[in-house]
């Protein structure tokens, strides 16, 4: 995979918003999140460069968000993560939506730990888990369900997506998502 262009819609606490995220490989992206053609959140990651925008604002880069911005600029993570030497390890297994799934713990170079769950019998990652604390509010845990996997040029890529992170819930469908259109990093805006 060259690269691969998801747009579609996300439901959130009642908004609809427009999702487009775009992955030029290796290692580049730009993910948005709008609503009514105007950007509410603006990641990316291109030849190196990090910027993060909220409603135009531009957010601080730290080494964690850095760190994050990486991981989402891969449509497989695992590549990244071979390369840059986190630490994978089977810690177990468990339903999701009532298939096994394996869990595979992911420690990142800075010792942030999270787990990626893959169908047991199609290896499709079905689930991942992040717990961080928030100060003065104990542990947060996010979890994202991945569903409607669908065959685009020979990758399958799910098309369905919920992020839980406790009181919210956000439900993200992909409806466009086309793979090797042959993208440059100039492409991506």
């Amino acid at each position: 995979v060259k690269d691969i262009q998801l747009k579609g819609t996300a439901n959130l606490m009642g908004q609809s918003l427009e999702m487009k995220k775009t992955i030029v490989m290796p290692g580049n992206s730009v993910s948005t999140m709008s609503m009514g053609g105007m950007a509410v959140i603006r990641q990316a990651v291109v030849d190196g460069k990090y910027s993060v925008a909220q409603q135009g604002q531009e957010a601080p880069i730290t080494d964690d968000l850095k760190e994050t911005l990486d991981e989402s600029s891969y449509l497989v993570p695992e590549q990244l993560y071979l390369a840059k030497g986190y630490g994978l390890k089977i810690v177990g297994a468990e339903k999701v939506d009532g298939k096994d799934a394996i869990d595979v713990e992911v420690t990142t170079p800075s010792k942030k730990v999270s787990h990626r769950f893959y169908d047991a019998t199609t290896f499709l990652l079905v689930k991942t888990s992040r717990s961080e604390e928030v100060p003065g509010r104990g542990t947060a845990t996010q979890q994202q369900f991945y569903t409607g996997y669908k065959v685009v040029n020979g990758v399958q890529i799910a098309s369905e997506q919920l992020m839980d992170m406790g009181q919210m819930k956000m439900n993200i469908k992909y409806t466009d998502i086309k793979v090797n259109q042959g993208l440059k990093t100039t492409d991506l805006k």
